[in-house]
């Protein structure tokens, strides 16, 4: 890094505090944002404090910066979310999972299919890469059972009509109906909703803090 702030790289400081450019998963309600510029813009605030930027941190919703106003968080995303020249965007973490970077370790065998940070269909792996949901590959082998037929009496049956499906709850080995749930949109495990936060300066409290104290 060639950028500096005081003594130390910008970005970076020596108190051994988070740098500049690092996420957090905050429990917390916060304020609306600002500035408030993500696509699409911000639901209503969830919180009547007062703005988190105040603390040097603001919501991963993919908001346009300026580059002169946030010089340190611009040294260190570029322009990786989007945006050039005066403006650059910040990652936007709305209603993700987070999934740690592959680095080689071949972890994540659809690196290849990872598409651009900015939400294009170009395919490129690495930091802000994304994926969309999907299901692991799978089949099912059944156990046929020979059953002896004997026609005791001629009679007649129903037969179903052609081209009609036949659908049934998920049931358990005894026939019992699980009460799994099912959603028509995604595949997703328990969870528990956050807000994501990054941190845009190292020096919170002073002038930042003063912008909304």
């Amino acid at each position: 890094m060639s950028r500096r702030h005081g003594a130390w790289p910008m970005g970076l400081v020596s108190d051994g505090s988070l740098p500049v450019g690092a996420v957090t998963a905050f429990a917390g309600a916060v304020g609306t944002p600002v500035p408030n510029t993500a696509k699409p813009a911000d639901v209503t605030a969830d919180s009547s404090l007062l703005p988190i930027e105040a603390w040097g941190w603001m919501l991963c919703d993919g908001r346009e910066l300026e580059v002169s106003v946030y010089e340190e968080l611009h040294a260190m995303l570029g322009y990786l979310y989007g945006g050039s020249g005066a403006t650059f965007h910040i990652p936007d973490y709305r209603g993700t999972f987070l999934r740690g970077n592959d680095c080689g370790a071949l972890k994540d065998p659809d690196t290849a299919i990872r598409t651009d940070p900015t939400g294009s269909a170009k395919v490129k792996a690495g930091i802000g890469s994304r994926q969309t949901a999907a299901m692991l590959t799978h089949e099912h082998t059944y156990q046929t059972v020979p059953v002896a037929v004997q026609i005791v009496e001629a009679g007649s049956a129903d037969s179903a009509t052609p081209g009609q499906s036949v659908t049934s709850a998920p049931t358990d080995a005894q026939g019992n109906v699980l009460s799994a749930g099912v959603s028509q949109f995604e595949t997703r495990p328990s969870n528990i909703a956050v807000n994501y936060l990054i941190k845009f300066t190292s020096g919170a409290g002073s002038p930042w803090a003063q912008l909304w104290l």
